[in-house]
């Protein structure tokens, strides 16, 4: 929340009050692994599907006079349900607070929209929660993860937004935790694909 903040303020600073204040709201369809690790245990691996909805909100700016080229930052939250192939957990519920970073190029007019590109930087924190076990391992991670981003939108009238975003993995980590003496490293991490949609407020 604090690098939000601070990055609010300073898109404030940098471009006044030309800004354009956004919300929306978007479906996510991860596809990752549930890493888990000891210091003198070989790494195991899982695969998992998670499904979550979000909220989301921010500024942007466009800066030529056409709106050609721009950026981004905002904040999302998320709240979905991930299936972990683990020891037969069926479900487990996950959470994400992320803040991102977009530049922008809306290069194509069509009458009353614009087709454009992004692509940029997201950090945040992705929580997987769970109350069953495997092993000595409890199946929960609190998972610090970078992604970059890249994707389509469409601008509709200059007020609405249409997009399909592709998240890419970037050295996730997470803080160990220490059981009966034995740091264990959990992490879940993987690629991410969205469709969202967002208001645009003059």
């Amino acid at each position: 929340m604090r690098f939000l903040i601070i990055l609010l303020l300073g898109w404030t600073c940098l471009f006044g009050t030309s800004l354009k204040y956004f919300g929306g709201g978007d479906f996510v369809a991860g596809f990752e692994n549930l890493s888990l690790q000891t210091k003198n245990a070989p790494q195991e691996s899982f695969s998992s599907r998670s499904y979550s909805l979000g909220i989301n909100g921010g500024v942007e700016q466009f800066w030529d006079s056409d709106n050609y080229i721009g950026g981004r930052i905002l904040g999302e939250f998320t709240m979905g349900l991930a299936t972990p192939n683990v020891n037969g957990t069926k479900i487990a519920g996950l959470f994400s607070f992320m803040g991102a970073m977009d530049l922008m190029l809306d290069f194509l007019p069509l009458g009353d929209s614009d087709l454009g590109i992004f692509g940029g930087f997201e950090y945040g924190l992705l929580m997987l929660t769970s109350s069953e076990s495997y092993k000595d391992y409890k199946l929960s991670s609190e998972t610090h993860s970078a992604f970059w981003r890249i994707g389509v939108s469409l601008l509709i009238q200059k007020e609405q937004r249409i997009e399909f975003l592709y998240k890419a993995p970037l050295n996730p980590l997470s803080l160990p935790e220490n059981v009966n003496g034995i740091k264990q490293h959990k992490v879940f991490s993987g690629g991410q694909l969205s469709v969202g949609f967002k208001a645009l407020f003059w």
